[in-house]
């Protein structure tokens, strides 16, 4: 068995919960399949991987059974939410849950109230993210030199690409408009994508009724460098988790309790092309001309006309 507590997950600024666990439960592997803001598919697996445990582990939230889509249901709570995470991992610690503990067991307790005066709780964090890598760029003049040279090797001859006069004018960079160099990449990506969090809890009781409440706002920004103000289509999301845990003393042998929790989320994505979008923008060729082509006047022409 391994504990790790809801305080020590809140320190991973990310935007998911099943992202903070790695490297905090020894025996618990986690593997990041599929990612995006503010949403991963983080794919999660108790005492390593084999052909007959490809499915998850259990996960058992304040004592009750997640049976149906269980491992999502983790991306759809915060840590400030959590007062502990348990995994179990032999099988003396999974015998009460069968045959359906068979691939390990995750026990999430939520945090509760206890007696005393009103406690409030607020926390605001703020986290710049940005790509770990990218592919190496290489400017017009060193593009237009690998380009003859792989028409060389085809036996296509010395500038079968690009002329001496376009190799010359990308390498001195004296016109910028007839020999492009451009980034893609910079032009279009930021460096950083900004995500912000606002947390607050309140608790407290007396002998009779204790209550936790807390609530949580993420807003999470994209990475496009988008320059119009009249059709936004880089991302931007905002998440609401809220969450309510009530515990009642109705009578010297009966307790009560109540346990509220949910959360609304507000998505806007570029889309299904987004993908295409940016693996265009490592296959465009930095020599090519944009993003607009440049306006070449003519004198016995209108503008109309040469555009």
């Amino acid at each position: 068995m391994a504990t790790v507590s809801g305080e020590e997950l809140e320190r991973a600024p990310v935007a998911n919960l099943g992202m903070t666990f790695a490297g905090r439960l020894p025996g618990f592997y986690t593997h990041e399949s599929g990612s995006e803001l503010s949403r991963a598919t983080t794919d999660m697996f108790i005492r390593g991987q084999s052909s007959a445990r490809r499915q998850g582990p259990l996960v058992i939230m304040d004592g009750t059974l997640v049976s149906y889509n269980s491992q999502q249901t983790l991306e759809y709570i915060t840590p400030a939410e959590i007062e502990s995470v348990s995994v179990l991992k032999d099988a003396a610690a999974q015998a009460l849950y069968g045959i359906q503990g068979a691939n390990g067991i995750i026990v999430v307790t939520t945090k509760r109230g206890g007696k005393g005066p009103l406690k409030v709780d607020v926390r605001l964090d703020q986290s710049l993210q940005e790509v770990t890598t990218r592919p190496a760029w290489f400017n017009s003049y060193d593009y237009a030199i690998m380009r003859n040279q792989a028409a060389k090797n085809d036996g296509r001859g010395d500038y079968a690409i690009f002329n001496e006069a376009q190799v010359e004018g990308f390498r001195t960079g004296s016109d910028r408009n007839l020999y492009p160099e451009n980034n893609w990449y910079d032009r279009y990506m930021r460096d950083y994508a900004r995500m912000e969090r606002v947390n607050v809890s309140l608790s407290g009781g007396n002998d009779r009724v204790q209550f936790f409440s807390n609530l949580n706002v993420m807003h999470q920004g994209g990475q496009w460098n988008i320059d119009t103000d009249k059709y936004k289509s880089d991302a931007n999301n905002i998440w609401v988790n809220y969450r309510s845990n009530l515990d009642m003393q109705l009578h010297k042998y009966i307790k009560a309790f109540l346990r509220l929790s949910g959360n609304i989320k507000r998505e806007r994505t570029p889309g299904s092309g987004n993908a295409t979008v940016y693996s265009s923008l490592f296959q465009m060729p930095v020599t090519a001309y944009g993003p607009l082509t440049p306006v070449v006047n003519d004198p016995g022409k209108t503008a109309t006309e040469t555009r």
